[in-house]
């Protein structure tokens, strides 16, 4: 089958604090701006939302009924919980991964459809993004990842190896290993290691194909004794599923609590320091 002619959808979350200014971005990133477009969107309303962000739901189906499927959940579930529900009204086993606030650069998804097309074993592919505060045209930083397999894995023990906002994955491969589970603020990393501990295959396109946005309301979800903590219980699930080891966690939890903990301006520039060096 032709690279081009690989049919996928994109899953898409929203919920009531969403930007629907960002939303609409988003959305015309992923439909309008495409040289490969999707042959589904599927948006999960993750509880109510304002008018706004309805009103710019419905400006989209009226554009393209056919390719727009919305489920509307009646109470916020959470992002875990959303997604499943939305890769469940996938129809395509390609599934393209998109968040509400950030734009796909405009041949992402024909990148990330040649990747699979050339190696059928590819089981989930990212790729690399960059960060922006407000203005798209002025970049603040470069999240860049390993390419290959094995480098992926390795980070995979110390960091979260992929960039949740661009992945592509099978949708038969998550399914296998449950997919999105209860884990707050670590949703996707968790997938990853349960996916690279069932046998997936990674690879990271080495391009900035997602625009995210980045700065200060980022770096503050980020911090704080909840985020602590929600970290320690995920890092603790990897020792008891065997993924990492007890030296390697308590190195980790003493790091990166000491992180969330420190003044802002302390841990934006470990932050800097950490993707320049690591």
């Amino acid at each position: 089958m032709p690279k081009q002619e690989l049919p996928f959808s994109v899953l898409i979350p929203v919920y009531k604090n969403d930007s629907a200014i960002f939303f609409d971005e988003a959305i015309n990133s992923i439909f309008l701006q495409q040289s490969l477009k999707p042959k589904q969107i599927v948006i999960v309303v993750d509880g109510p939302i304002g008018f706004e962000l309805r009103a710019i739901i419905d400006t989209w189906i009226a554009k393209s009924q056919n390719l727009f499927d919305v489920v509307r959940l009646e109470e916020n579930l959470g992002l875990g919980k959303a997604l499943n529900i939305g890769l469940a009204n996938c129809k395509y086993d390609l599934i393209a991964r998109m968040d509400s606030d950030d734009i796909s650069h405009g041949d992402r998804f024909r990148h990330q459809i040649n990747a699979f097309a050339d190696n059928p074993s590819l089981d989930v592919c990212g790729t690399n993004i960059a960060e922006f505060s407000y203005d798209s045209h002025e970049i603040s930083g470069i999240r860049a990842l390993p390419m290959l397999h094995s480098e992926i894995v390795r980070m995979a023990r110390f960091r979260n190896p992929i960039n949740h906002p661009s992945v592509m994955f099978k949708k038969s491969k998550i399914l296998s290993v449950n997919g999105y589970q209860d884990m707050p603020f670590f949703e996707d990393y968790f997938l990853w290691v349960r996916c690279i501990q069932g046998g997936c295959n990674f690879h990271n396109i080495q391009q900035n194909l997602v625009l995210m946005r980045g700065g200060e309301p980022q770096l503050s979800r980020r911090q704080g004794a909840k985020y602590a903590l929600h970290e320690f219980k995920f890092f603790s699930k990897l020792v008891k599923i065997k993924f990492i080891k007890w030296h390697v966690f308590f190195a980790l939890v003493f790091f990166r609590s000491s992180l969330r903990l420190l003044p802002r301006s302390i841990v934006k520039f470990c932050y800097l320091i950490i993707r320049k060096f690591w």
